[in-house]
Order: structure tokens, then sequence, then C-alpha cells
């Protein structure tokens, strides 16, 4: 899907007359990762990958390495960790 932008906003019609439903396929032996691919697929992934590699190509931005989908994902991994055990100073020496 490609998305195109506009100097006027859109009308957009959210319908209200809905119940919420869930009907993802978890089962007591999903874990973290099952319940967060739920929400970021590969192709959101591949999509962030592809416009922060275009976004560095744009800005000329010298000796870029062009970004993975696995280093995307263990950059994600990695805010997620240091969200569930916040520190003052990740690079403070330990004393």
């Amino acid at each position: 899907m490609e998305v195109q932008w506009e100097m006027t906003p859109a009308d957009v019609v959210i319908p209200t007359d809905t119940e919420p439903t869930f009907s993802a396929k978890l089962s007591s032996e999903s874990t973290a990762l099952n319940a967060f691919e739920l929400f970021v697929t590969d192709e959101v992934v591949n999509r962030i990958v592809d416009n922060t590699d275009l976004y560095a190509a744009q800005g000329g931005i010298q000796g870029w390495i062009p970004l993975t989908a696995e280093e995307l994902k263990a950059y994600f991994g990695m805010l997620v960790l240091m969200s569930a055990n916040p520190m003052h100073q990740y690079t403070a020496p330990v004393l």
C-alpha cells in the first residue's frame, strides 16, 4: 500500500456501531515475541527498514550501511528490555 501525502485532510469515516473483538491465535505456549509480532509484522519492519535507508540516502549520509530487518528487530528488542529494566545511565561505569 503506497501512502500519498496531501495538503488537505481527508474525510475519514470511522464506524462506531461495532463491538471490539480479538481474533488473534495465541495459546498458552505463545511468547511475548508472538504477541509483539501480531502488531509489528514483517511488512511493518521491512517498511521501516526501506524508509530508513531511503532517508539516509536522501540526506547524503556518508558511509551509511543499509539497515537490515534483523538489526531493526534487535533494536526493538533492546528498547523493550531497557524499558523493562530502567536505569539512570546504561553507559555509566559500575562502581
